[in-house]
C-alpha cells in the first residue's frame, strides 16, 4: 500500500499531467470565423510528432450576390500549444508558400498573418454546410433586391416613354393623315404628267417637252420614295419603343410574379396592371395607324 507521501506525489503528477493537457490542448479540429458576407473555415490534423495537416476554405459574397470560393492545402506544426501554418502553393496563393502563427487555446485558434488577426471558433464540420445555406440565401436576396431595383429603374424609363407616346397619339395620327393627303397628291400630279405624256405621244409632241414631263415624274417619284421612307423609319422607331416597352412590362412581372406577397409593398408591381393596359391599347392604335396607311399606299 502507498504511504501518504508516494500518493500525495502520485496525485501530483496527475493534476500536473491534466493541467498541461488543458494548457496545451489538441490542434486537431474543425475552425470558422465567419461575418454576415464570409465564411472561413480551417480544418486541422495534428500528428502525434506535432506535425499539422488541413485544408483552408474560404467563401464570400460580394456586392452582386455572387459567391467566391477558396481553397488550399495547409501544413506546420505545432509545440506546446504555439504552432506555425504554411499555405501550400497554388493558383490561390499565386504559387507562394504564405505563413500564419499562432496558438490553440481551449476551443479558440488565434492566427496571426502579415496585416491581420483572426481567431477561429472550434466547430463541427456541419456547420460549413449550415453557413454556405446561409451565404446562398443571403445571395439569392441580393440578387433579387438587385433585379428589383434594376427592373423599378428600367419600368420607370418604360412608364415615361408610354405617357409620352399617349400624349403624343394625337399629333402622330395628324402626322399619317397630312403624310397620306401629300401621297394622294403626289400620285396624282404623277398621274396627271403621264396622261400628257400619253397625250403627246398621240400626237408627236416634241420630245424635249416629254422629257421635261419625263424629269418631273421622276422627281415626284422621289418625293414619294422619300415619303414612304419618312413613314417607314417613323413606324420603326415607335414601333421598337413598343416592343421595347413589352419586354420590360414582361420581365417586371416574372419579377412581381416571383415575389409572391412582396410584390403588393413594391410600387411598380402595383402599377404594372394599369401600364400594361395602356401599353396595350398604344399598340392596338399605332398598328392600326400605320396598317392604314401601308393599305391607303397600296
Amino acid at each position: 500500500m502507498l504511504n501518504s507521501t508516494v500518493r500525495l506525489m502520485f496525485l501530483a503528477c496527475c493534476a500536473l499531467a491534466l493541467w498541461s493537457e488543458a494548457a496545451f490542448a489538441d490542434a486537431t479540429g474543425f475552425y470558422i470565423r465567419e461575418s454576415e458576407t464570409v465564411f472561413e473555415a480551417i480544418q486541422i490534423i495534428e500528428m502525434p510528432d506535432g506535425q499539422l495537416s488541413g485544408r483552408y476554405e474560404s467563401y464570400s459574397l460580394d456586392e452582386k450576390g455572387k459567391l467566391a470560393s477558396m481553397s488550399v492545402g495547409l501544413d506546420g506544426s505545432i509545440a506546446k500549444g504555439q504552432l506555425v501554418i504554411n499555405f501550400k502553393k497554388s493558383m490561390n496563393t499565386l504559387f507562394t508558400t504564405q505563413s500564419l502563427s499562432g496558438e490553440v487555446k481551449s476551443n479558440a485558434l488565434l492566427l496571426i498573418w502579415e496585416g491581420g488577426t483572426g481567431v477561429f471558433q472550434k466547430s463541427k464540420a456541419s456547420a460549413r454546410n449550415d453557413s454556405l445555406e446561409k451565404l446562398t440565401a443571403l445571395g439569392d436576396q441580393i440578387v433579387w433586391a438587385r433585379e428589383g431595383k434594376r427592373l423599378e429603374n428600367s419600368y420607370q424609363e418604360t412608364k415615361a416613354t408610354i405617357d409620352d407616346l399617349s400624349s403624343e397619339q394625337s399629333s402622330i395620327h395628324a402626322t399619317i393623315l397630312e403624310a397620306q393627303a401629300q401621297y394622294d397628291s403626289l400620285i396624282a400630279s404623277r398621274a396627271k404628267r403621264e396622261r400628257r405624256i400619253s397625250t403627246m405621244n398621240a400626237i408627236n409632241v416634241s420630245g424635249d417637252v416629254q422629257y421635261k414631263l419625263g424629269v418631273e415624274i421622276y422627281q415626284i417619284e422621289s418625293e414619294v420614295y422619300s415619303l414612304n421612307s419618312e413613314v417607314d423609319r417613323l413606324s420603326n422607331e415607335l414601333g421598337g419603343k413598343i416592343r421595347s416597352a413589352r419586354r420590360t412590362v414582361e420581365q417586371a412581372g416574372e419579377f412581381c410574379a416571383k415575389s409572391g406577397e412582396i410584390a403588393k409593398e413594391i410600387e411598380f408591381c402595383a402599377e404594372l396592371s394599369k401600364t400594361s393596359h395602356t401599353l396595350d391599347a398604344l399598340h392596338s392604335d399605332l398598328d392600326s395607324l400605320f396598317r392604314d396607311w401601308y393599305n391607303h399606299t397600296k
